[in-house]
């Protein structure tokens, strides 16, 4: 992985066999990263991708272990008990053309992957709803 920042903006390169989270989560420490939204594309290996259901409060992680495109790479850099917290989605297209889409649990670069971090300024957090089971963030007033 390399990254270069400018300004308001990291431009992130993963390359082949790094996992693109952990990748991520490096970059956002090392520049001490807050705030920011995520896009990127390339290519994966393998990637496990998801839904959460609700009314089960369970995530179900789909497995993908062949070749397959990032069409999109999308998220937010937030923090919860002041760690880096990734929310991060993205649409996997495989090659007869079908794609899957979901929640972005691991994805592991096949040849590259450009992701890019737009830094806002300020601070957002999460905290653990009991009901729904998830984190949604939580905005200071």
């Amino acid at each position: 992985m390399d990254y270069q920042r400018n300004e308001d903006t990291i431009f992130v390169r993963c390359d082949p066999g790094e996992e693109i989270l952990e990748q991520l989560k490096i970059v956002c420490e090392r520049e001490n990263v807050r705030l920011a939204t995520i896009s990127g594309l390339g290519s994966v290996t393998r990637a496990v991708t998801g839904i959460f259901d609700l009314a089960e409060k369970h995530f179900y992680a789909t497995v993908l272990e062949e070749p397959m495109e990032i069409g999109a790479l999308m998220g937010t850099v937030t923090n919860k008990d002041g760690d880096v917290y990734l929310h991060v989605h993205a649409v996997l297209g495989k090659k007869d053309g079908t794609a899957y889409t979901g929640h972005l649990k691991e994805g592991i670069v096949m040849a590259t992957a450009e992701i890019v971090l737009n830094l806002i300024e300020g601070e957002v957090g999460r905290r653990f709803v009991p009901e729904t089971g998830l984190h949604p963030m939580v905005f200071q007033k």
